[in-house]
């Protein structure tokens, strides 16, 4: 698996505990490869500045992201589904 996102590199990267999933912010995009499977790594988008932190849950369900826009959003690693938001003033 080669981590790109196109003409810039990844800011950060996680590894799902169970190693299926992969997950690297691209600029204002979270990338999710699943490994299990050939295909185009699903999109998570809704930051609006630089991703700075990709975590996953440990059950590696969720993944979470922080940007420096000051929100963290959490998401579902198997559908790209935003989860939750949290900002600066929750």
């Amino acid at each position: 698996l080669t981590l790109s996102c196109g003409l810039e590199s990844p800011s950060r990267a996680a590894v799902s505990p169970d190693g299926r999933w992969v997950a690297a912010g691209c600029g204002a995009v979270t990338l999710v490869w699943d490994t299990a499977r050939a295909a185009p790594p699903a999109r998570l988008v809704g930051h609006r500045g630089p991703v700075r932190g990709v975590a996953f849950s440990p059950d590696g369900k969720r993944v979470a992201t922080a940007s420096q826009d000051g929100t963290v959003r959490l998401w579902r690693s198997d559908t790209g589904v935003e989860v939750a938001v949290y900002d600066e003033h929750n």
